[in-house]
């Protein structure tokens, strides 16, 4: 009798060792996004603290090169410089100079922490409830000095309004991406529209301008009459 309690408590224990093996096996791991932002907390709160006719002060940002890749194409564009005297290029599909503003835009989405507050596993079946495939998704990679700037190499997907309120007092947008690379979880990213900078259409990113020299740069301007 005694036996045959010890073999069916020892049955018992392997088969809990076994479920808790399993279970912890089976169970996924907490994934997150987070891309650090490149001002610093004192540039930050300065921002923040400004009134609303004063200027913005323009805060470097290490980013050279930007590509963008969607159902349209390749886009792909190029810094040349620093600072205020910084210019940017497009180098494909076309080469030709770029409008600097909305070059900025998309870079400065990424002046503070960019962070996930949910993930979730999917399918490449589920990818369509987040704009997440072929045809609607963008994949943004930004660089700096020939590598991914601070892991900002995303998929970009969905963007849905939030419950959060801005500091204006707006409604802010929550964005669902994925890691490049990385097709089976999604991340949520509150308070941050990043899709709407980089959907600037290419004739809107092209510059327009008919001389691209520098007016430090010219040391005389000759007008002629062609008759």
């Amino acid at each position: 009798m005694n036996k045959v309690i010890t073999l069916l408590v020892l049955v018992g224990a392997l088969g809990a060792a076994a479920f808790w093996v399993t279970r912890d096996k089976a169970a996924p791991e907490e994934s997150t996004l987070r891309i650090d932002g490149y001002a610093t907390a004192e540039q930050l709160e300065k921002d923040k603290d400004r009134g609303i006719l004063d200027t913005p002060e323009p805060i470097d940002y290490p980013v050279d090169a930007i590509q963008i890749v969607s159902a349209e194409g390749t886009i792909k564009l190029a810094r040349d410089g620093a600072g205020k005297d910084a210019t940017w290029a497009l180098t494909e599909p076309i080469a030709a100079p770029a409008v600097k503003y909305q070059v900025e835009k998309m870079i400065k989405v990424f002046t503070d922490e960019t962070a996930s507050t949910f993930s979730k596993r999917v399918s490449a079946e589920d990818h369509p409830l987040f704009d997440l495939e072929p045809s609607r998704r963008l994949a943004v990679r930004l660089e700096a000095n020939g590598a991914v700037w601070n892991g900002a190499d995303l998929v970009i997907g969905k963007v849905q309004t939030s419950e959060m309120e801005t500091a204006e007092g707006g409604v802010a947008n929550d964005t669902w991406v994925l890691k490049a690379g990385e097709e089976g979880v999604v991340y949520l990213v509150a308070g941050k529209d990043l899709r709407a900078p980089f959907l600037t259409p290419l004739e809107e990113l092209r510059d327009k301008k008919l001389f691209t020299a520098k007016g430090t740069d010219l040391v005389a301007l000759t007008i002629e009459d062609p008759d």
